[in-house]
């Protein structure tokens, strides 16, 4: 009888010790029946042996580092391919974290808790009554601004006195220059400066298409009062439906498509729709300040003023609409009491549904949000003409509610929950103790588990670490190419992090970015220029380690699109230079086999005599047919002479699909198929930190692209550079032979090495034995080294192996037999 055998070196990470795999058995007879391996990667997974050193002097643990196994490495050089970003947060980490706060209110905090906790040397106060005066920035330099109301409610006066009280449906400003406008009005239409920004598109879709005539179909279905769904540009179920109510109210053939019939009809009611404007007065001084009679607190949010955008779409805002001629240009002010201000930022600020979490635990989280939200917008004094913004530079506003045009659906951005959260701590403020002067309550999504410190103290925060909270931690990779571009270096190879000394801020928030050129630059100007959530991070380079590793090919999905599937994308940035030629073919949806262009397709353009090729594959398939996918994709491979084949496990969180039997096919064609290898991404992102990797159970975040990529790089580099060995078979009789001398940092031949120490286990035999395990300088001992007694055992045991140096051929092997 034969055995299946394993032999690898793995390389380790600082401070942990080398993994040697020696799993064999013995004949029919003397050394037992058939037995498989499992190899694995690292140390915590290993069911194989470590090697120790023994000196002549000493026994040391001295196996750091990498090492062929069976041929040398190829040629490799330092190289910064990348840097791994490591970071933590969203957002500049002062003060309160949004995700912290919903913890600790989950465990059981209050809101007042929650506020001391994170603006340490400040207390409460009160500022009933306060107005805010929000700058508008979506209409930065615009010639004229509109509003809209329900019913004729809207009014208008001028800096100059000049005005005409209410009893509008629309009005608009034009701006005639030096903070002088005239004012038009409508009593009976609805609508925008320069007609109603409906285009009704002239070319036939149906279901399935996309684009921007999709996206002018369905914000005309919604100004017609049907109900297309997202306006997004994607012709789906929703749109569909809404053609066919279309259809139905005008007396057309319902196809759900939109055709010459359909569009004359529109182009008839969007005409009859236009408004007509009436002069009402020139020379108006500015600002202009449209107002309405519906109430600012409690009109329902689509009665008060609308907004007319620049793209077509209505935003309602409280309180009353200023447009002005600055010192910056043109602005628009929306001027507000404080507490119907905040009830179109803490939506916009921190998820609603909080409010439901934990029982009704969760509202502390909204309640604190609102004390912060309130603070921070009355303490700002961003412009004479308005103290904060509407973007996330100050506090996101979002205003009431939003409609698609000004005669569509109202879609609400307040929330019950929130208002009453602003209820329960209304005019509550936090001022500094001692003065009762506002403080300036800066608030982040995310903190990571410690805040940045400065205004306020540093605070450790566990509960920061919330389930949903994508960047409590969160990885990103960065070409080193690039970063060399962004800063005008000859290579990135001497950037990195480093704490600066001055800076107020605590741990990886007061880390800044050294160039290597005598330079350095700001964490935040980094993030800015990469994107990155946060400025509390640090840069891990990732070296090329080899170069020239013969022929390269990936065949993935969806999943594979998302690491390599542009030049740009993190794998073959890691990879760069790494093989001689890389080939990266990845589509979504594809599946092992079963379609065309699927896995099988793909591995029969892979050129022949490829060295590796990486299959990430399964999530598309049936399970019960993946066996059989596996073998007719791989039997392609090995009739194109491929050298090996590492395949990705799928993860198994989805619990729609069972992925663990796809994984079982995956993992058993590896004792079929001699040059397959199985590396077990399930197993790798299995526990609670791979939950922020997926988006979906399936398919990745941007720290799962990352993580991904660097797990599959990191396997990828070992098996080329170990001389990784696939499980084969050994027929009876056979020795394998282990080099362990001179390899992974063990000293050579004439070293002192007095022997090893491994840890041999046979796996799955089919009937008893025994195997033995020697000094290949020296003759086969009589005595066993490892003894089992049933078949499909796994039998392990540690073997201390004398080496002999000097004796016969002093091979620095280790035999297995």
């Amino acid at each position: 009888m034969t055995s299946w055998i394993s032999s690898r070196l793995l390389r380790s990470r600082p401070a942990e010790v080398l993994i040697a795999g020696v799993l064999r058995t013995g004949d029919d007879t003397q050394r037992g029946r058939l037995a498989t391996v499992v190899h694995m990667k690292r140390v915590w997974r290993a069911l194989v042996a470590t090697i120790v050193v023994l000196s002549a002097t000493a026994t040391s643990n001295s196996l750091a580092g990498t090492g062929g196994w069976v041929s040398a490495a190829p040629a490799g050089d330092d190289a910064v391919v990348a840097f791994e970003v490591r970071g933590a947060g969203n957002g500049h980490g002062r003060g309160l974290s949004q995700w912290g706060s919903y913890g600790r209110a989950l465990a059981g905090q209050s809101w007042q808790q929650i506020l001391d906790a994170y603006y340490g040397g400040t207390v409460l106060g009160d500022r009933s009554g306060a107005r805010v005066r929000a700058w508008l920035t979506a209409l930065n330099g615009a010639g004229n601004t509109g509003v809209v109301s329900v019913g004729t409610t809207a009014g208008w006066a001028g800096a100059n006195g000049v005005g005409s009280g209410t009893g509008y449906r629309s009005l608009y400003a034009a701006y005639t220059g030096n903070n002088t406008f005239t004012v038009f009005g409508s009593t009976t239409d609805t609508g925008c400066p320069g007609g109603l920004a409906i285009e009704v598109p002239t070319v036939y879709l149906q279901q399935g298409a996309s684009g921007p005539s999709v996206t002018s179909l369905q914000r005309l279905l919604a100004h017609l009062g049907f109900s297309p769904g997202p306006i997004d540009g994607q012709f789906g179920q929703q749109t569909a439906g809404a053609v066919s109510a279309f259809q139905t109210a005008n007396s057309l053939t319902v196809t759900g498509a939109w055709s010459s019939a359909e569009w004359t009809r529109a182009q008839e009611l969007v005409g009859d729709t236009e408004t007509s404007w009436t002069p009402l007065a020139t020379g108006v001084a500015g600002p202009v300040r449209f107002t309405t009679s519906a109430a600012e607190s409690s009109a329902a949010p689509g009665d008060v003023l609308g907004l007319c955008q620049p793209n077509g779409t209505i935003v309602h805002y409280r309180g009353a609409i200023e447009f002005a001629d600055t010192s910056d240009g043109r602005r628009v002010i929306n001027d507000v009491g404080v507490e119907s201000y905040l009830r179109g930022v803490v939506p916009k600020e921190s998820p609603p549904y909080w409010g439901d979490g934990g029982g009704g635990l969760g509202m502390n989280a909204l309640r604190a949000q609102a004390v912060a939200a309130r603070s921070y917008g009355l303490s700002q004094s961003r412009r004479a003409y308005a103290g904060t913004c509407d973007t996330s530079s100050c506090q996101v506003y979002g205003g009431a509610a939003t409609r698609v045009s000004p005669t569509s659906g109202v879609r609400p951005v307040e929330d019950g929950r929130v208002d009453q959260a602003i209820v329960d701590t209304a005019g509550v403020v936090r001022v500094w103790a001692g003065t009762n002067n506002l403080v300036s309550t800066e608030f982040s999504a995310s903190n990571g588990a410690r805040t940045a410190g400065g205004v306020f103290p540093a605070v450790d925060d566990p509960w920061d670490d919330q389930p949903g909270n994508p960047n409590h931690v969160w990885t990103r990779v960065i070409d080193a190419d690039r970063i060399a571009a962004a800063y005008g270096l000859g290579s990135a190879n001497n950037v990195v992090t480093y704490r600066d000394a001055s800076s107020p801020y605590d741990g990886i928030w007061a880390n800044q970015v050294q160039l290597g050129n005598g330079a350095s630059v700001s964490a935040w100007d980094f993030r800015n220029e990469f994107d990155l959530p946060a400025p509390g991070f640090e840069l891990v380079p990732i070296r090329r380690t080899l170069s020239g590793a013969g022929t390269f090919a990936f065949i993935g999905d969806s999943v594979g699109v998302s690491v390599a599937g542009e030049t740009t994308s993190p794998l073959r940035v890691l990879l760069e230079g790494v093989h001689t030629s890389q080939l990266f073919d990845s589509r979504g949806g594809r599946p092992t086999g079963g379609s065309t262009d699927d896995g099988q397709d793909v591995a029969a353009t892979v050129p022949v005599g490829t060295d590796l090729v990486v299959v990430e594959l399964g999530y598309n398939d049936s399970p019960s047919t993946m066996t059989a996918r596996i073998n007719a994709l791989m039997q392609t491979l090995r009739d194109r002479g491929v050298g090996r084949v590492v395949w990705v496990t799928v993860s198994e969180r989805r619990s729609s699909t069972d992925f663990a039997q796809t994984n079982a096919a995956i993992r058993s064609a590896a004792e079929r198929w001699a040059e397959m290898i199985v590396i077990d991404w399930h197993a790798a992102s299995a526990d609670r930190v791979g939950d922020r990797w997926y988006s979906d159970g399936v398919h990745l975040t941007a720290s799962g692209q990352a993580e991904f990529a660097v797990w599959l790089r990191d396997w990828i580099i070992e098996v080329n550079s170990d001389g990784y060995q696939p499980a084969r078979r050994l027929g009876a009789g056979e020795v394998l032979r282990v080099p362990v001398l001179g390899v992974a940092g063990v000293p050579g031949a004439g070293g002192g090495v007095a022997g090893v120490a491994l840890n041999v286990t046979a796996v799955g035999p089919s009937g008893p034995g025994f195997l033995r395990v020697w000094d290949c300088a020296v003759a086969e001992p009589e005595t066993s080294s490892v003894n089992f007694v049933a078949a499909g055992a796994v039998e392990p045991n540690a073997v201390l192996v004398p080496l002999m140096p000097g004796a016969g051929a002093d091979s620095g092997e280790v035999c297995v037999s």
